[in-house]
């Protein structure tokens, strides 16, 4: 047997290609000789998403000084920083030292902004390569530390503006971006007013395919903005004002989340729309989109909806269904789309599991989280086809829905959200 460790870096490099990015981390893990010598030869081990917090980040220190010693490589960092590392000049000396001295290896940051970060409006702290700025949530605007957070913000965005491809940004109020996001892909703003979330929109160009909302405010939203590559958008808990962007774009957006905001439909039609979330909307609303898009629409999930059970529609392309089990309305949806889903998962399973009599012919995952009534799980199972997965453990079916939402939903974002919600 030819033994691996003698083959010549572009066979062991070959041999890589073929292996998964878990199986190259195992390896790496066989020996030092392993761990370097993947490094070296295989770009995708040097991707590294580090979460530092209080507890660790010595440990991440002498891991990063490690790795420079001993390894001539540029790594692909993506840092996320605690919010308790804020608590401590000890702990802020440290992010303000990895900030500088890995400036060219970040590609990603994820980093609590206070007001105390005047470091990295400075030139030294400019990152060359990166692609993704996540600016969380500070306390208050209209504190002087507000103020100054602000400003770091903005000074952040500009220095990176030809690099970025993500933005994420909680709490920007009257921030002017005056540099142009031409390689930004994805934008996502929480609680901002809308002078600001009109700014950063003027400077986007045709890269932008995703927008998400949340809870921000105003009184109009411009109308000129260059949307024209834009294919999916999420927007929560804005004012109606979010109506005139739906109509604008609807007959271009393969996803769309609407939760905790009614929305004024118009003449909207979503031609191409494939992922719909309807959520806490009026009974009028969810109709009313569920009703324009029917014809296209795979992937649906449904909560907070209680309409009259009359009113569900048959959807003749639908596959995958995460729905309310509380409701008769979302009951009525899953009997008359039984033949076609592939995947359904029921929220809040219980008694009026006993109601569900049709047959599911195509049906290839149920999940059904936290449910004890025995009967009736063998009841549906045995109403579906031989091979069914079901499942009823709330972790494992969190897991087969962010498995299934990455790999088959038009838009990665979906998968992280229906966890971060705590529905499974």
């Amino acid at each position: 047997m030819f033994p691996i460790t003698n083959l010549p870096n572009p066979a062991l490099k070959r041999v890589l290609h073929h292996l998964t990015l878990k199986d190259k981390k195992n390896l790496r893990l066989v020996s030092l000789w392993f761990a370097e010598i993947v490094l070296y030869i295989d770009p995708s081990t040097r991707r590294w998403k580090i979460l530092i917090d209080c507890d660790n980040y010595t440990t991440i220190h002498n891991i990063l000084r490690c790795t420079r010693e001993k390894n001539n490589v540029r790594l692909r960092l993506n840092l996320s920083f605690h919010g308790s590392m804020t608590k401590t000049e000890e702990s802020k000396t440290f992010t303000k030292h990895l900030l500088t001295d890995w400036r060219e290896d970040i590609v990603a940051i994820e980093i609590r902004i206070t007001g105390n970060e005047d470091y990295l409006c400075q030139t030294k702290s400019t990152f060359t390569n990166l692609e993704q700025l996540s600016l969380k949530v500070q306390q208050t605007w209209d504190t002087e530390s507000g103020e100054q957070a602000t400003e770091i913000k903005r000074a952040l965005i500009e220095n990176h503006s030809k690099t970025l491809k993500k933005l994420e940004v909680h709490n920007l109020y009257k921030v002017e971006v005056e540099r142009p996001l031409s390689k930004l892909n994805n934008l996502q703003l929480q609680n901002c007013d809308l002078v600001s979330v009109n700014n950063v929109l003027r400077r986007c160009g045709d890269a932008l395919q995703g927008l998400e909302m949340f809870q921000c405010f105003g009184e109009k939203l411009d109308e000129d903005h260059n949307l024209k590559n834009l294919q999916h958008l999420l927007i929560e808990s804005c004012d109606t004002l979010c109506s005139a962007l739906i109509q604008r774009v609807s007959e271009q957006i393969v996803t769309l989340k609407i939760r905790s905001t009614d929305v004024y439909l118009y003449k909207a039609r979503f031609p191409v729309l494939e992922f719909l979330w309807v959520e806490n909307v009026s009974t009028e609303v969810a109709a009313s989109l569920i009703g324009r898009c029917y014809r296209t629409i795979k992937y649906l999930f449904v909560r907070g909806i209680y309409a009259s059970p009359e009113t569900a529609l048959k959807l003749p392309n639908l596959k995958d269904l995460i729905v309310d089990g509380r409701g008769p309305w979302c009951l009525e949806l899953i009997k008359k789309n039984a033949a076609s889903l592939e995947f359904l998962a029921i929220l809040y399973p219980g008694r009026n599991l006993e109601s569900i009599t049709c047959n599911f012919s195509n049906l290839k995952v149920l999940l059904l989280p936290d449910c004890d009534k025995m009967e009736c799980m063998a009841d549906l199972k045995s109403r579906c086809p031989e091979g069914v997965e079901l499942v009823v453990n709330r972790i494992r079916a969190g897991q087969m829905v962010k498995r299934r939402a990455t790999n088959h939903y038009p838009y990665y974002r979906i998968a992280e959200d229906l966890i971060k919600r705590g529905y499974f």
